[in-house]
């Protein structure tokens, strides 16, 4: 019985053994350079499609590269998910939980409209606009390629961190609109025919506070008085007031929003590098408290000394003990670290 019963812990212990090193290949071919280049090749090659697709609809049968797209996004993300396990894929341990949340979405939507085509037949009647809604949602597809390129993703992170100072300048520059419109309606905007020639193209641009503030956005976003130019002779005052504002509200808010965008990334930035600097010095804090306690755990000679053998055993150990703490190295690794610590060769 005791032999029957080491012979299934050692078919046990194999088995497992395989699984591990089919993870960890998993592991090395999705985070490789040359997976990367594909996945993002593919994404890109996509994006060109859904281009000629939505030009040149009736020139070719789109449907079929689409969904030969589609085939190669469900692999590619079967074989990352599968490589990291269902808890650490979108768990929130996970640095990139929310790209790959992302990407199960985009993919799940393309399944769902395969579905959907197909238990229905046609897109008609009420479901046209479901249908139409959900392949417009694969062009999210196309932002899966920020997180293959680091300089878009980096833009994009200082993009978002930057957004709550961007929302402070548009309303300082609603203010600033609100503030100018109010003059303008009161000085020119209700002036009569018996009081200027323009009259009507001054009630046409600052009759009303809402005409007003376009008017003003429209010279803010474009600053271009030719239009202007026959009134401004007449009104040299509204020609100050709109020199001065294309000055500091359009180039002066322009530069602002640029200045704060910049700081904003560059701050936010310094502030997520820090961040990540503390977080791995904890899990290397950790790390190293756990394999003191190992260490100590651990069967030694009369010397106090650990044997080879002994610590070959203890390495699937460690290998779980370097994941749980978010180390990417392998078992082959700490094989050569065990040698190397074994200056003089004698076990």
């Amino acid at each position: 019985v005791t032999m029957v019963d080491d012979l299934d812990n050692s078919d046990h212990a194999s088995t497992s053994s395989v699984h591990l090193s089919w993870r960890e290949l998993g592991q090395r071919v999705t985070r490789s350079c040359c997976f990367q280049v594909i996945a993002s090749t593919a994404i890109l090659a996509n994006a060109v499609v859904m281009g000629l697709e939505t030009d040149l609809p009736e020139e070719f049968h789109w449907s079929i590269i689409e969904n030969s797209f589609l085939c190669f996004f469900v692999f590619e993300l079967s074989i990352r998910w599968m490589a990291d396990r269902h808890d650490s894929f979108i768990g929130a341990d996970n640095p990139d939980m929310l790209w790959n949340l992302m990407d199960v979405a985009c993919v799940a939507v393309g399944v769902f409209d395969i579905a959907m085509a197909l238990a229905s037949g046609l897109h008609r009647g009420s479901l046209a606009t479901v249908f139409r809604t959900l392949r417009l949602l694969r062009i999210l597809r196309i932002l899966r390629i920020v997180r293959f390129l680091r300089q878009l993703y980096m833009l994009a992170f200082g993009f978002t961190v930057a957004v709550e100072s961007v929302f402070w300048v548009a309303i300082l520059m609603t203010l600033i609109l609100y503030t100018g419109s109010i003059t303008l309606v009161r000085t020119v905007g209700n002036l009569t025919e018996d009081d200027t020639l323009h009259h009507e193209f001054l009630h046409g641009k600052f009759g009303s506070i809402p005409r007003a503030m376009l008017t003003l956005f429209e010279l803010f976003s474009q600053p271009n008085i030719e239009p202007y130019e026959m009134v401004l002779r007449d009104f040299p005052i509204l020609a100050c007031f709109l020199v001065l504002f294309i000055l500091f509200g359009s180039f002066g808010m322009i530069a602002l929003l640029t200045g704060v965008i910049g700081d904003s990334m560059f701050s936010k930035n310094d502030v997520r590098q820090e961040a990540e600097m503390q977080k791995k010095e904890a899990h290397r804090i950790v790390l190293l408290e756990k394999i003191h306690t190992l260490y100590e755990s651990m069967s030694k000679d009369p010397n106090g000394e650990l044997t080879k053998d002994t610590l070959d055993q203890m390495i699937p150990q460690m290998k779980e003990m370097f994941k749980a703490e978010a180390v990417d190295i392998g078992e082959s690794d700490l094989e050569v670290m065990a040698k190397c610590i074994d200056l003089d060769g004698d076990g």
